[in-house]
């Protein structure tokens, strides 16, 4: 869906640039009419135009295939962007569930018991026996009565082998959970860090870039129809504000795709 929104907000961008051009080669016809411009210009706004117009064609075809797949995927495209609960990537959730780590503690659970089960094989089984014997008193010493506990050592090779496994299991499932929790903070810290560069990056882009980028278009589009300005200055404000304004899209794209990253290493959900 993230792709979907920077399609379609890219889609906006040249309709808007469309729309512009438009605007731009009606002043550069009636510029022209009165010799304030030359043909060339006018061809290259043309041209400049037809550019727009194969770039919105090819924004609505890959917006086309991804509503496809999408339609494959979940049994429908006619999500509606302001129906996705975009809010949720830039909370944080106190309702955290990490399967892996709960699998990871899981397994050091059953590899203690293991280990408890080779200990406990260590303790032999003991045998407790009674005895009488009667001696019809022979020597006046009356009967016997006899009581034996018997077990056997435990020396055997197969019970230390299990034993050595079991501690190497345990080790091992303890050792890949540390190292699952180290990376996982790891890869918190290094997301966290890349988000709040790109909001930076958004910021600047959004309060400061975007703004001198629409003005300065504005400008040269009113010096252009007041022939005081060339029609390359023109393009290459029109062209500068679409890169800039393109940059913000791919930027936001990014933010959120490490935000879902992000909420994916923690465990949150992704759904309100």
């Amino acid at each position: 869906m993230i792709l979907r929104r920077k399609i379609s907000q890219e889609l906006a961008i040249f309709k808007e640039n469309e729309r512009w051009i438009l605007k731009i080669l009606k002043v550069s016809k009636r510029l022209y009419s009165t010799g304030k411009t030359s043909q060339q210009a006018l061809l290259d706004i043309q041209i400049r135009k037809s550019e727009i117009e194969s770039e919105l064609n090819n924004k609505r075809f890959e917006l086309s295939q991804l509503n496809d797949r999408l339609d494959y995927l979940i049994g429908s495209s006619e999500l509606k962007m302001n129906s996705i609960p975009w809010q949720l990537l830039r909370s944080d959730s106190k309702k955290r569930k990490d399967h892996k780590e709960l699998s990871l503690k899981e397994k050091i659970k059953a590899k203690e018991l293991s280990l408890t089960a080779s200990r406990q094989n260590y303790i032999p089984d003991v045998t407790v026996s009674i005895g009488y014997t009667k001696r019809a008193n022979i020597d006046e010493n009356g009967d016997f009565v006899g009581a034996a506990i018997s077990f056997p050592l435990p020396l055997s090779a197969e019970k230390y082998s299990k034993h050595a496994q079991a501690t190497q299991e345990k080790y091992r499932a303890v050792k890949n959970y540390e190292n699952y929790i180290k990376g996982k903070k790891r890869d918190t810290s290094v997301l966290s860090k890349e988000i709040d560069k790109l909001s930076t990056e958004l910021n600047i882009l959004e309060k400061k870039t975007i703004k001198f980028a629409r003005n300065s278009r504005e400008i040269t589009a009113k010096s252009y129809g007041l022939g005081n300005s060339t029609y390359v200055e023109l393009l290459q404000s029109e062209l500068k504000l679409q890169k800039i304004l393109m940059q913000k899209v791919l930027l936001e794209a990014k933010r959120d795709m490490k935000r879902v990253a992000l909420k994916y290493v923690k465990g949150e959900a992704l759904y309100e």
